[in-house]
């Protein structure tokens, strides 16, 4: 598995079809994240198709060169548990 190294943590690199958090710029950093499913991807940059809104309706939108972001706008990986 190819990993993106950043200063003391390594971040796996995304795949066509993992499921990610994606927060929308202009949103606030304790906001509930969005679901995407990653459909391209380059190094650390994805395309999303966007399935819930934060209400849990069902949208769909299509998102183009998100990049990922531990803690701002982006995208990240959801957290283990």
């Amino acid at each position: 598995m190819k990993m993106y190294i950043e200063p003391n943590r390594d971040v796996p690199l995304p795949s066509i079809g993992r499921i990610v958090h994606y927060y929308p710029a202009g949103t606030p950093p304790a906001t509930t994240p969005l679901v995407g499913i990653v459909t391209a991807a380059d190094e650390m940059d994805v395309d999303l198709a966007v399935l819930f809104n934060e209400s849990g309706l069902s949208i769909l939108y299509s998102t183009r060169r998100v990049a990922y972001s531990p803690d701002g706008p982006g995208w990240r990986w959801p957290p283990r548990v």
